[in-house]
């Protein structure tokens, strides 16, 4: 009898259990669920086939999910029991579930996989209310991925499902919210905040405090981003009351403000708030979303500080990992720019520009603009070109609200832009940007760099001719010494070839090592990838291979020449960590060069000079001077014809005449492979 009675006594409780748990689940309730379910299974032996029992663990698995723990062994054994029967919406129910968990626990194609399948079984039931649930999940895996023109598409989709099935206020709050969050990140701030508010003004009206506290961190997010700090802080201030026994977020809350603590460059208390997420993030999932965006930031912000650089290493790194094992693209791509930051910092420029390039190449695939222009701004800041900066402000052009952002890239396209003119020109642009921002700190440093350059422009034409002045024309290593003196160069040398030949010859050096000199003369020997009297900048060396073992910090060189031949070289270069040469010392530089390409010319003329006085002296030794008459025409039409001879001519042109027994020569100018010869031709003749 008792056995019999037994069953019927638990089908009771099980049932009676049951209809607890949903009210329960209404009230969000979630750990109280799983207490009362826990007690009771302490009592409870289910069978085989159990499916009510199975259907009571799919509400355990979405109170645990709900309380951000992932322990997928429930779920799928309650999958395994309900996945070949009739009951489609816990089959459904159960499927969305383990999408939920696997994309908390960082395996998005796992999540996809069931999401897709949940879709699928409620599609056949024609279940609207559920397929918009799952078309809202399926976007929020798109989003993590980086695919957010799908998460957007499933999104739309879901809203308008929802419109036509006449759906609840809080399914509507609910993607409002995310379709907001889409927006922030294709810049579209406008459309996500007016997205976002109506979300939260929606949920306000339910009375939902938790999807309150989720919209309002995903607001304050976007106020921080528009530098809109009072309300960003009061917003998440009301977050945190409401979100006190929600794990995820609470630690969302202590990371965004985290985010604002940084911004207003409040470092310590920055770190404080990350260090609380990661230890929440850690015990809820130590290889999901929260993990890979709080490290990340911890790096920035230890780079920032400009210390502890190996353990900003170890938390890029492991962001890093995970944001590959998520598949979260978006993450990824910021990850390659801390690392960029943190290679810079160690002072590999080389690392650094790598690194910013893979970021570049991700952010650009997903057609992001926010954050792929932070990346241009920070390549352009390392390499000083402005191609980059050129690129990030008109990104951030794109994005209505970001003018902060356009300021940051404007003002350094100004300290970089080679015309002075043209660079107060675009701090005047930067100024009616910030003015009416409450950004006077940035103001201010934007006007002091425009006084500064408006007192060196006015200075800049008389300095030039001041320095012209006092340059010598003649001695090379004078007028070289004054050249490094002017541009403040730490090194460099003097380069020059002999007509028709390749190597270079060194004219004057300062500072350099005869290994160094060397060095230098047989990369520039080789020419290419250099254009006559086009001057060539690195603001710093090691991005370029040709000169990465050259060891300076940033160079400068002019190549000389006839036509489209190099002829010659003048460098000089600044040590690392010393202020790189800028565009704007360009034009002194290609001025003092001109005084330098005279004093080559006229070295080179005197050693001509010197060269053809001792030859006419052995040969007048040897008695084989060769004047002009017609026997001398003669040996000039011999001498076209012959190649390999035994003894040294040389040929003179001129008048011939005799005042007291000596010759009066002027130089006969020969035309020969390798160039025209100034003053003599040395050949052989027998």
């Amino acid at each position: 009898m008792e056995a019999r009675t037994k069953p019927r006594q638990e089908e009771v409780a099980l049932r009676e259990l049951k209809e607890r748990v949903e009210i329960l689940l209404r009230q969000r309730e979630y750990a109280q669920v799983v207490e009362e379910i826990e007690v009771f299974s302490q009592g409870y032996t289910p069978g085989e086939n159990d499916l009510d029992w199975a259907e009571l663990q799919v509400r355990l698995a979405f109170a645990e999910e709900q309380l951000g723990r992932y322990d997928t062994e429930t779920a799928k054994a309650a999958y395994e029991v309900l996945k070949f029967t009739d009951r489609h919406g816990q089959i459904g129910a159960i499927e969305w579930i383990l999408g939920r968990m696997h994309l908390g626990l960082g395996q998005a194609s796992a999540a996809l996989r069931y999401l897709r399948n949940a879709l699928s079984e409620f599609d056949r039931m024609e279940n609207g209310r559920r397929k918009v649930q799952v078309l809202n999940t399926l976007g929020r895996a798109c989003f993590l991925s980086g695919r957010i023109k799908e998460a957007i598409e499933h999104l739309t989709e879901a809203l308008d499902l929802c419109h036509q099935n006449k759906g609840d206020k809080a399914q509507e709050a609910m993607l409002r919210g995310n379709l907001g969050a889409c927006r922030i990140f294709t810049g579209e701030w406008p459309l996500a905040s007016d997205m976002l508010r109506k979300s939260l003004k929606l949920y306000e009206e339910i009375g939902d405090s938790l999807e309150i506290a989720r919209r309002a961190i995903a607001l304050a997010r976007l106020l921080i981003m528009q530098r809109n700090f009072p309300e960003a802080e009061e917003l998440l201030q009301r977050a945190e009351g409401l979100s006190q026994t929600y794990p995820r977020e609470s630690a969302m809350v202590w990371e965004s403000l985290g985010d604002l603590a940084a911004e207003r460059g409040q470092l310590e208390k920055a770190k404080g708030y990350y260090q609380r997420t990661l230890e929440i993030g850690r015990k809820i999932a130590p290889q999901g979303d929260l993990i890979n965006q709080v490290q990340r930031r911890r790096a920035d912000l230890l780079i920032s500080e400009g210390k502890n650089l190996d353990e900003a290493s170890e938390c890029v790194q492991e962001a890093l990992r995970i944001s590959q094992s998520l598949g979260d693209r978006f993450e990824e791509g910021c990850c390659y720019r801390t690392m960029g930051r943190l290679a810079q910092a160690k002072g590999d420029a080389k690392a650094a520009n790598a690194n910013f390039e893979k970021s570049v190449e991700v952010l650009r695939s997903l057609e992001d603009r926010f954050e792929l222009a932070h990346t241009l701004l920070a390549q352009g800041e390392l390499t000083g070109r402005d191609d980059p900066l050129r690129e990030a402000q008109r990104l951030f052009a794109q994005i209505q609200g970001a003018e902060f952002y356009q300021v940051l890239a404007l003002l350094q396209i100004a300290k970089v832009e080679p015309s002075f003119k043209k660079a107060i020109e675009t701090l005047e642009e930067v100024e009616k940007l910030l003015k009416g921002k409450g950004e006077a700190e940035k103001l201010e440093e934007v006007q002091a760099l425009k006084l500064e350059l408006n007192q060196r422009l006015k200075r800049f034409p008389s300095r030039k001719y001041e320095f012209l002045q006092g340059l010598p024309s003649g001695d090379l290593e004078e007028v070289f010494g004054q050249v490094i003196k002017v541009l403040g160069a730490d090194r460099g040398l003097v380069a020059y070839a002999a007509d028709g030949d390749k190597e270079m010859k060194l004219g004057a050096s300062h500072n350099l090592s005869k290994g160094e000199v060397k060095g230098l003369l047989s990369l520039l020997a080789d020419r290419d990838g250099f254009e006559v009297g086009s001057p060539f900048i690195l603001y710093d060396s090691s991005l370029d291979e040709r000169f990465f073992a050259v060891g300076a910090g940033s160079l400068m060189l002019i190549p000389y020449g006839n036509g489209e031949r190099i002829e010659g070289y003048l460098y000089v270069d600044r040590g690392k960590g010393k202020e790189p040469f800028l565009d704007k010392e360009l034009d002194l530089f290609y001025l003092l060069s001109e005084r330098v390409a005279k004093a080559i010319a006229e070295q080179r003329q005197r050693e001509l000079e010197k060269e053809l006085a001792s030859l006419k002296r052995q040969l007048r030794l040897s008695g084989e001077i060769v004047t002009q008459d017609l026997q001398m025409l003669r040996v000039l039409d011999e001498v076209e014809r012959i190649k390999d001879t035994d003894y040294p001519i040389i040929i003179e042109g001129g008048d011939w005449h005799r005042e007291g027994g000596n010759s009066q020569v002027h130089p006969f100018r020969w035309g020969a492979e390798g160039g025209a010869l100034y003053g003599h031709k040395l050949c052989q003749y027998v």
